[in-house]
């Protein structure tokens, strides 16, 4: 800002990735690596969203963090294809109590293009340009 000077840098135009993790192969007792499931929720509206949801279970084995017993945590997450975030993600772990997520208010209209206007007073400069 000091200077005046605009840099164009390009923008990735890759999604999110909307796929849950695979499931991991069952723990031994030796490595004591957690147990992931994935469950498929299927497709809902929210809000007049379309979004599908995936239900993440993890376990960790006894002895995984010093634990006496089996920890269970839950994840799920309701994810729109179309906006490419999670519209909701609710996570229930007793290590950390629960945790809701939820994107409200969604304005699809197009923003004021003046948003994305340079300044007059800016120099605009390519990429890699000096």
């Amino acid at each position: 800002p000091q200077q005046r000077i605009a840099q164009i840098v390009p923008v990735p135009r890759s999604s999110p990735a909307v796929n849950p993790p695979p499931a991991l192969p069952p723990p031994t007792e030796q490595d004591r690596k957690p147990k992931v499931t994935s469950e498929d929720l299927g497709s809902q509206f929210m809000d007049g969203i379309e979004v599908r949801g995936t239900r993440i279970v993890t376990t960790f084995p006894v002895g995984a963090q010093g634990n006496d017993q089996p920890i269970v945590s839950v994840r799920e997450v309701w994810m729109s294809r179309e906006i490419g975030l999670p519209i909701f993600s609710k996570s229930v772990d007793p290590r950390n109590g629960e945790t809701i997520t939820r994107v409200v208010s969604i304005d699809r209209s197009e923003p004021d293009p003046s948003l994305f206007q340079v300044p007059a007073d800016y120099t605009l400069r390519e990429p890699n340009q000096q």
